[in-house]
C-alpha cells in the first residue's frame, strides 16, 4: 500500500490495479474520475494503450502540472494522445 498525508499524519491506502478492476467489472464503467496527485500520469500512460480503455464511458482526470511542473512533458504527451481518441470521452483538463 501507499501512505497519504492527512493533517501531517500518514494513513494506509490500499492500491488496486485499475486495468484489472476494469477487466473484472461485470460491465463497462460509465465514468472514471481520477485525482490522485500525480499518480494519474503512469496510470494513464498504461491505460491509453490498453484494451480496457474501451470499458470506460468517460474519463475525467485532474492533472497536476501546476503543482508538479516536472510532470508537464508527460502530461503534454498524454494530451496529444487523447486528442486522437474518439471514444471514450477523455478530459485531461478537468476541473
Amino acid at each position: 500500500g501507499s501512505r497519504v498525508a492527512a493533517d501531517g499524519e500518514g494513513l494506509p491506502v490500499r492500491q488496486v490495479d485499475l486495468l484489472r478492476v476494469l477487466r473484472e467489472l461485470p460491465g463497462p464503467a460509465a465514468i472514471v474520475k481520477m485525482d490522485i496527485e500525480g499518480a494519474e500520469v503512469p496510470i494513464l500512460e498504461r491505460l491509453l494503450g490498453a484494451p480496457e480503455l474501451s470499458r470506460i464511458g468517460a474519463l475525467f482526470v485532474e492533472t497536476q502540472e501546476v503543482m508538479m511542473p516536472e510532470l508537464r512533458p508527460r502530461i503534454a504527451a498524454l494530451q496529444a494522445r487523447v486528442a486522437g481518441i474518439a471514444t471514450p470521452r477523455v478530459d485531461l483538463w478537468w476541473p
